[in-house]
């Protein structure tokens, strides 16, 4: 018999998140009424936080080939949900994610 080929196919779906941490600065000039003669604003960014992408749905579809073509896909298919992740801990991810 040929040897067959597994075509494994894998998607997913990751949410990225990232925190920027900004300060605002604002300088008013005011009359002896208190009222504005003149304002400017500035904004800066002070720190800027990325957080590893996490997981939130994945598909593997797997189909067997035999000398380059396409037989039948697999009945195998699997699709891990956010509940599903519960289990994986957070440093294999950091690691499958690592920047």
């Amino acid at each position: 018999s040929p040897d067959q080929e597994i075509e494994r196919t894998t998607i997913q779906e990751l949410v990225a998140s990232e925190v920027i941490i900004t300060k605002k600065i604002t300088r008013e000039v005011l009359n002896s009424k208190g009222e504005s003669l003149h304002k400017t604003e500035t904004t800066e960014v002070v720190q800027e936080i990325k957080f590893e992408p996490r997981i939130t749905q994945q598909t593997v579809t797997e189909k067997v080939i035999t000398a380059g073509h396409l037989i039948s896909p697999s009945r195998s298919t699997s699709t891990v949900t956010t509940g599903d992740l519960a289990d994986i801990s957070s440093s294999s991810l950091s690691r499958t994610f690592s920047s």
